[in-house]
């Protein structure tokens, strides 16, 4: 009968855990997307965030990372403005994390050519 007994508590205690885990993490990026809007000044959108989050963007170009804190509207999106920057697309990475969320922008492959070979005739 004790043996009965702990492995119930044990079940119950691993199925609470479970749901615990599942509702921390269970739509994490669900959705969530950053595109670029404009390259001089930088202008990133993030679309299907959680509505009133504080998210924050952070961008990575040229050696240099550089973070803004937004908020995101009821609609879940966000537009993040970085004044003093203008890059090359092909250059940049950013992500912006917020509401237990995660967008990440990289320019697609087809986008950007292939750097040239310094050594190539």
């Amino acid at each position: 009968m004790r043996t009965l007994s702990l492995s119930l508590l044990a079940l119950v205690v691993c199925a609470a855990l479970v749901s615990v885990g599942a509702a921390a993490g269970g739509d994490e990026g669900k959705g969530a997307k950053l595109v670029l809007v404009k390259k001089q000044p930088l202008v990133l959108r993030g679309l299907s965030f959680r509505p009133a989050q504080i998210i924050v963007v952070t961008v990575v170009t040229n050696g240099k990372e550089i973070a803004r804190r937004t908020r995101s509207g009821s609609t879940g999106a966000f537009t993040a403005t970085f004044t003093q920057l203008s890059v090359d697309p092909c250059q940049l990475e950013a992500h912006a994390v917020g509401g237990g969320r995660l967008a990440v922008y990289k320019a697609a492959e087809r986008m950007c050519p292939p750097p040239l070979d310094p050594l190539e005739p």
